[in-house]
């Protein structure tokens, strides 16, 4: 049986929000060293193109992230865990602002999430 579904948030980060963007990668992405967290951040302020925020939430999670957050960010997209805004045979589900994969639909529809 599969588990439910947990959730990536895909954000840019604004100009002059750069080191308020390396504070919470930081935080909620331990895995990156210093260099590669200022150099994710910096090419996403430079070109405006999302970078993964943080991964494996839950829905509560990634809610509260994304109202922590939505001074210093652009373009915020929550997406099932594994997938990326980028990816052409998404889904997305209007009523939760959610990109997801899969043919039977939206997983916080379905309550199948944690």
């Amino acid at each position: 049986m599969e588990d439910p579904i947990k959730f990536d948030l895909w954000c840019s980060i604004k100009k002059g929000f750069a080191k308020e963007g390396i504070a919470v990668i930081s935080q909620l992405m331990p895995h990156l060293t210093k260099l590669e967290t200022h150099l994710t951040i910096n090419h996403s302020v430079v070109s405006s193109s999302q970078i993964l925020l943080a991964r494996s939430l839950s829905w509560a999670e990634v809610n509260d992230l994304k109202n922590r957050i939505v001074e210093f960010v652009v373009d915020t997209n929550v997406c099932q865990e594994g997938y990326n805004p980028n990816q052409s045979k998404n889904h997305y589900c209007k009523n939760h602002e959610l990109i997801y994969g899969g043919c039977l639909g939206c997983h916080v529809c379905r309550n199948f999430y944690l």
